[in-house]
């Protein structure tokens, strides 16, 4: 049997809308919802399947240009959350999500962080490090106001995600702990 362990954490600071957020229209008056807010709340509440391929909605059209922040990609325009990104890292980091040769070269290191630990470093979109828990496969984002972070624990088949509304967030040196704290919870599970 296959033991699954999704780990997330969603932080929000402060209150009020995001510093990108469209002003309202009059005084007083609440700004519309995104387009990208309502699906992931539709998502999140079980109505929207998120693993359904995009012809679902779609059908044969050019669906790449409809998609609200298309021209983001890959700089912060995707919409995500923390459960999301952990399940992508699970199949990703464990050969599901792609066939035969390529994950290895997805996590061959090009650019050596330290030349005395050439395995170290970036590869093909994956920061390869060194953690008190092992080795761990990754990457971060941020967009103005907003940042996340993954990493995946081979030696522990585990995914930690943080997301948060603030620049200044530090979670590099947050996620090392968050992840101590599920791995030891884990431990402690098992016994």
């Amino acid at each position: 049997m296959m033991r699954v362990t999704i780990v997330s954490v969603f932080l929000v600071l402060g209150c009020g809308p995001a510093p990108d957020s469209a002003p309202a229209a009059a005084a007083g008056a609440e700004p519309s919802p995104s387009p990208e807010a309502i699906a992931l709340q539709l998502a999140m509440d079980g109505d929207l399947d998120l693993d359904a391929p995009v012809s679902t909605w779609f059908g044969d059209e050019d669906w790449f240009p409809r998609v609200p922040n298309h021209a983001e990609w890959t700089g912060g325009g995707l919409v995500n959350n923390p459960q999301a990104m952990v399940r992508w890292a699970k199949l990703l980091y464990e050969g599901e999500a792609i066939e035969g040769d390529d994950l290895p070269q997805l996590l061959e290191v090009g650019f050596p962080a330290d030349s005395a630990k050439p395995h170290l470093g970036y590869g093909l979109a994956v920061s390869v490090a060194e953690s008190e828990h092992g080795l761990t496969y990754g990457h971060g984002g941020f967009w103005p106001g907003y940042n996340s972070l993954l990493a995946y624990y081979p030696d522990h088949g585990v995914a930690v995600s943080i997301q948060i509304n603030s620049d200044e967030s530090r979670m590099r040196d947050h996620l090392p702990k968050l992840a101590s704290v599920v791995l030891a919870a884990l431990a402690d599970a098992s016994r």
